[in-house]
């Protein structure tokens, strides 16, 4: 059976494009976990980021707290000394 050149040219088209399939979709693919992986990464260091922050920021304040407050070491001894006094 003779093809016709018509038939014979669409077949070899279509046979070279489905050879390629697999190595697009692989190629593609591999591009796609790549840019997640990066868009990842991207969002784990913004949050490591915060938490660094938010971190600093309660250190801060623990440190002005307990500047500000007074020494009451002479107020509990004093309490101290009254409760052994009754017991």
């Amino acid at each position: 059976m003779v093809r016709d050149s018509d038939d014979v040219f669409p077949a070899l088209i279509e046979r070279h494009f489905l050879r390629l399939i697999p190595w697009e979709t692989e190629k593609n693919l591999s591009r796609l976990a790549g840019q997640w992986a990066d868009a990842v990464n991207a969002s784990i260091d913004d949050l490591t980021s915060q938490a660094v922050r938010f971190m600093e920021e309660e250190l801060g304040t623990i440190e002005r707290m307990v500047s500000r407050a007074a020494d009451r070491r002479p107020a509990i001894e004093e309490a101290l000394a009254t409760l052994d006094s009754l017991g």
